[in-house]
């Protein structure tokens, strides 16, 4: 689809709400489920495919490569935020490799999910 108009700004304006709450939910929920990579890797999974599931319904379910890169540009604000307010706080970089391919895996469902 070539997606334009009122749905690509309702697919955008669901991507900013997703950064904003949901990078506290997604940090919320892995901080729970404690250091467990399954389960953080099931957490990354589903992430992945709910961004993509809510951004998909905020489009009237469209599909398309402009809603698969705002998926994943989403995916990535949301899964590594913490990282992103690390970095701006304290100037030092400290990313964990564990997290960069979970983060990977979430982004390559997300964009398959709007395929």
């Amino acid at each position: 689809y070539d997606l334009r108009g009122r749905y690509l700004w309702q697919a955008v304006g669901a991507a900013v709400g997703l950064v904003l709450a949901g990078s506290f939910i997604f940090h919320l929920v892995l901080g729970v489920v404690g250091r467990s990579i399954l389960f953080a890797a099931i957490v990354y999974a589903l992430a992945g495919i709910g961004i993509a599931e809510l951004i998909s319904t905020a489009a009237n379910r469209k599909r398309g490569p402009l809603l698969q890169a705002l998926a994943i540009v989403t995916t990535v604000l949301v899964t590594q935020s913490g990282f992103l307010l690390a970095l701006v706080v304290t100037a030092r970089l400290n990313l964990n490799v564990i997290t960069l391919a979970l983060t990977a895996l979430a982004s390559i469902l997300a964009w398959q999910r709007l395929r």
